[in-house]
Order: C-alpha cells, then sequence, then structure tokens
C-alpha cells in the first residue's frame, strides 16, 4: 500500500573493536589453575578458577560485573558437588570487599550484582571447566555503576584462549 510503516530494529552483541577503559574503578580477570598458575592454555577437561578483580579508591554501590566466556569453557554448577569439590577455592588473606547482591551463570557469561564497599581491591571468582578443543578470543570484562554511568570499566585482554 502507499501507506508509511515503522520498523525498529534492536542489535545485541559484543564490538569488534575495544580498548580498555578505567576511571573510578580498575578491573581484570585471571584464569587460574590448580596449582595457582595464570593460564590461557590448558588441557581438555581441565578445570580453572575465574577470578574478577575490581580496585576503586572508593565506595561503588550497584556494581554489575559482566564477565563473558571464551569458547571453549562452561562455568561450572556449583551444586553439583562432586565436581565442585575437585577444585578447591582459592584462600586469601584480606578482607572482602567485593560483596554480592546476586550472581547469575549463564551458558555464555557470568554476572556478578553487588557492591564494592571500600576503597581497594576487591574478587569475585567462578570455576570454570574446558570443554571444546580449539583457539577461542578471550572476551572482555565490562563493569558499571548501574544507575551513574559515569563509573564503569572495560578490560580487554590480549591474545587467545587454547583448549588442547
Amino acid at each position: 500500500g502507499a501507506q508509511p510503516f515503522l520498523v525498529q530494529l534492536s542489535v545485541d552483541g559484543v564490538p569488534r573493536k575495544l580498548e580498555s577503559t578505567s576511571g573510578a574503578m580498575k578491573i581484570r580477570r585471571t584464569y587460574v589453575d590448580a596449582d595457582g598458575k595464570e593460564v590461557t592454555r590448558v588441557k581438555h577437561g581441565q578445570l580453572l578458577t575465574v577470578t574478577l578483580s575490581v580496585e576503586s579508591s572508593g565506595k561503588i554501590d550497584n556494581l554489575v560485573l559482566v564477565d563473558l566466556l571464551p569458547g571453549g569453557l562452561e562455568i561450572e554448577d556449583p551444586r553439583l558437588a562432586t565436581r565442585n569439590a575437585a577444585l578447591p577455592p582459592l584462600g586469601h588473606d584480606h578482607q572482602e570487599l567485593l560483596l554480592p547482591e546476586f550472581l547469575e551463570r549463564r551458558d555464555d557469561r557470568f554476572l556478578f550484582f553487588g557492591s564494592l564497599i571500600g576503597n581497594g581491591t576487591g574478587y569475585a571468582r567462578y570455576v570454570v571447566r574446558a570443554v571444546t578443543r580449539g583457539k577461542f578470543v578471550i572476551p572482555p570484562l565490562r563493569a558499571e555503576a548501574m544507575y551513574d554511568p559515569d563509573v564503569a570499566a572495560t578490560f580487554v585482554p590480549e591474545g587467545v584462549f587454547e583448549v588442547e
């Protein structure tokens, strides 16, 4: 017909080109094996601990961390004691500053919702398993204060993650 119509398009994804940014906070992610060694090359079936760190000079409320997984990794279900017990949690000798209010484990990402309760560095950890062989891009880590758009950071690692 001759009548105009409206179209709405919604696109969701990760940009191909990103740069690490920081301002009010700095963020970082590491993949650590059972020996405590930082790795980006692992054996098929190997368990790893992912450590997310958030550093700030002050308190940050309503913080969300979005950690995309490289292909080849899958988040371990902590409710399955037989699998979860295979890798002991990493110990630490500091007061925890990063307090979770809600954690969400999806197929392709880990989401942390909570607060950084003071100045310093806080940590969130979860366990993944290498399930698919190959070389994979290591995606970015993003953090932001949900109600304060000026408080945000992005960590863009270099290199690839390899599962042998």
